[in-house]
């Protein structure tokens, strides 16, 4: 189970990855509401966990995808799993280590347009001070002042020191943003 929330606190840096830098007044964009949530296998069962404390910068603009960029941060510390003592287990050095490594980042290399809607990004994405480059999908829907930014993607726990192999744990996680944002 605590293998369960190292996950959990990838899935929150993915998140991260959702917001956008402000670069112009045009594009820039407030964050009124987000969620970030993950989900791991452990002993064949589903764990379900989220992060709290989001802060970022977001600026999008549909339509000029090179001025657009991410760059955000999460507390490790604020992940939630349903269950204390595995949260605890999770903030250790074996796992988010969050005593050395507080903060979760991830900010954006590019963009690219897959529809009028539908986004992909690349992102630099650092957990317990490892990076990697990773690519996110982003359903984006603009509703005049107001827009959602959503993702849905999967990462490796190892790939980032969370943790060890495991055959009770997966080592893959699903992780899922949702930005609720206002115009600037």
């Amino acid at each position: 189970m605590k293998q369960i929330s190292k996950i959990g606190l990838l899935v929150f840096l993915m998140v991260m990855g959702l917001s956008f830098y402000a670069q112009t007044t045009n594009s820039a964009w407030a964050v009124s509401s987000y969620s970030v949530n993950f989900k791991i296998k452990n002993a064949k069962l589903n764990v379900n966990g989220r992060f709290e404390n989001l802060t970022c910068n977001l600026n999008f603009d549909a339509d000029k995808l090179s001025a657009c960029n991410i760059e955000a941060s999460v507390d490790v510390k604020t992940i939630k799993t349903g269950i204390d003592m595995r949260d605890n287990h999770l903030k250790k050095k074996e796992y988010f280590n969050t005593a050395e490594f507080p903060l979760m980042t991830i900010k954006t290399l590019s963009f690219s347009k897959v529809s009028a809607q539908q986004f992909m990004a690349k992102c630099l994405l650092t957990i317990k001070g490892k990076s990697k480059e990773i690519t996110i999908p982003i359903n984006y829907t603009n509703k005049g002042k107001d827009a959602e930014f959503a993702s849905t993607f999967s990462l490796n726990r190892l790939d980032f020191g969370v943790g060890s192999s495991s055959i009770i744990m997966s080592n893959t996680l699903e992780v899922a943003i949702n930005i609720q944002a206002t115009k600037k």
